[in-house]
């Protein structure tokens, strides 16, 4: 889609002397430390990534950061409680980048543009809840990220939009990709990704689209999941999924844990519920 392709640009601006409210730091090895973050600074997030070197975590406490942020290489930024830590990007560009061996862990992103944009190798999004984007949810070229648990749900792009993707190792694996106003998960060029144990339903368009350059791709890994009720489906055996109702407990008050009747319930090809395993 055009007008997610042209929204793949981010628009981060760091101002160095404003002041961080930096709550903790402590060396956790010789090479690493933990920066503890609160809600309350300006800019809290961005202005610790200033002081994070390789190895370092970022934790955050609950709480709204209307800031977008770009994640250094090998910096994990982890939410304290899982979507309780809140990045909004104000309406505007992309929540957060990540800068190659990142990872993002258990942030609520809203109100941008796009979501999470991926474009260097090795980078991680987990236990991530990620609503109300302009376009799509995450965007990533190049290099496919581990994309695992999280809840991509409500954006009006696609979930997930990826171009020439190459694995190296990672996964779209125990994702909840539904209710987008596009498609759940769209792969272009020459892509070549697993698509494993995710419940992907009720949005708009495809529930799996892969442009004509990846076709049926043998190469494609697309099993253990749920398809159900998105308006289209293009290129896609469903002969190693599934095709039920996911059962979700209230989606409209975000709730996407599943009810205990669900056939979804330990259906994962690791014997585990499909979709993000919500704690």
């Amino acid at each position: 889609m055009d007008k997610e392709e042209a929204a793949v640009k981010t628009f981060l601006t760091l101002k160095p002397f404003m002041v961080i409210s930096v709550a903790a730091l402590w060396l956790t090895s010789a090479h690493a430390a933990t920066i503890e973050v609160s809600a309350t600074g300006s800019q809290a997030i961005s202005q610790a990534m200033l002081l994070a070197k390789a190895g370092d975590t970022i934790a955050a406490g609950d709480g709204i950061y209307a800031e977008e942020v770009q994640i250094k290489a090998n910096v994990t930024l982890k939410a304290r409680t899982q979507f309780k830590a809140i990045i909004d990007g104000k309406g505007k560009g992309c929540a957060v980048t990540l800068g190659g061996n990142a990872t993002i862990d258990g942030f609520e992103l809203r109100n941008a543009t796009i979501g999470i944009t991926s474009r260097t190798s090795e980078n991680a999004v987990i236990r991530c809840r990620i609503t109300g984007m302009r376009e799509s949810g995450v965007i990533c070229v190049g290099h496919a990220p581990k994309i695992e648990d999280n809840v991509i749900v409500f954006n009006k792009g696609s979930g997930i939009q990826g171009w020439d993707l190459l694995a190296m190792g990672s996964s779209i694996n125990h994702n909840t990709i539904a209710f987008n106003r596009n498609n759940g998960i769209a792969l272009e060029g020459k892509s070549a990704v697993a698509v494993e144990n995710n419940i992907i339903a009720f949005n708009e368009r495809s529930g799996l689209k892969l442009s004509d350059a990846s076709g049926a791709s043998a190469t494609m890994n697309v099993t253990k999941n749920v398809f159900f009720e998105n308006s289209a489906m293009s290129y896609i055996k469903l002969e190693d999924n599934f095709a039920f109702d996911p059962e979700f407990i209230g989606p409209r008050k975000m709730d996407f844990s599943l009810k205990p009747g669900s056939s979804c319930k330990n259906k994962g090809s690791d014997g585990e519920d499909l979709g993000a395993r919500i704690k």
